[in-house]
């Protein structure tokens, strides 16, 4: 078994892939070609069982600069001959988006505990999202944190042309912005207020989120506030 992760990734022959507890594990043996860029796992037992999803840990390199979610490949040989015969190949396997940094910073007017509480939220992406049928800028709150689904007093402040916004009865908002790509212009501020409800008590972990993504759901950038 040979897994191969996009361009910009780099292998990490210094940390070993690792099984998942609890889950299946290939029987065999892996190591890390840092040369090939690849992970190989040379199976010891006779088969691996079709049908059957098998699960391990790999350490990669993130590449140095933001990126789509491109994708990585598994193949299956047979190396007992001399010319390797490929059993089966994906080379289809969506990857992760490597996300780059934008400006975020966000202002409430109520921060009294189980109350509303209009936000005023400023971002300023790193990158354009070519993206003309839906862009997302995505409000990711602390747990206990709700945003009605409605968005109550939402107001789009500095905005693309045309935004709704539609919240998950927890802690996330979305809002989905139409017109003429790119929708977000890196570099652009953008500014909205919309309507929370804060939590009963407050959260451990007090860190929000902002994210802008294309419409097929592929990230682009993220901020912590």
């Amino acid at each position: 078994v040979v897994i191969t992760p996009p361009p910009g990734f780099q292998v990490v022959d210094t940390v070993p892939p690792q099984n998942v507890p609890g889950t299946n594990s290939l029987s065999g043996t892996w190591t890390v070609n840092a040369q090939a860029n690849e992970f190989q796992c040379r199976l010891t037992e006779r088969t691996a069982f079709a049908q059957t999803e098998y699960f391990i840990m790999l350490r990669v390199r993130n590449p140095s600069a933001p990126g789509a979610a491109y994708a990585w490949s598994v193949k299956v040989a047979d190396a007992a001959v001399p010319y390797p015969i490929t059993i089966a190949e994906s080379k289809n396997i969506r990857g992760m988006a490597v996300y780059g940094t934008m400006v975020a910073s966000l202002a409430p007017t109520n921060q009294l505990v189980n109350t509303g509480n209009i936000v005023r939220v400023e971002i300023t992406p790193s990158q354009d999202v070519e993206s003309s049928d839906g862009a997302q800028i995505v409000l990711a709150a602390p747990q206990g944190f709700v945003f009605v689904k409605r968005c109550p007093e939402f107001r789009a402040i500095n905005l693309p042309e045309s935004c709704t916004c539609v919240g998950s009865e927890a802690e996330v908002a979305t809002l989905t912005c139409t017109g003429e790509s790119p929708v977000i212009r890196g570099g652009s501020k953008y500014i909205l207020e919309v309507e929370v409800q804060n939590p009963m008590t407050n959260p451990a972990l007090n860190a929000w989120k902002f994210f802008t993504f294309r419409a097929d759901g592929i990230g682009v950038d993220v901020a912590n506030f």
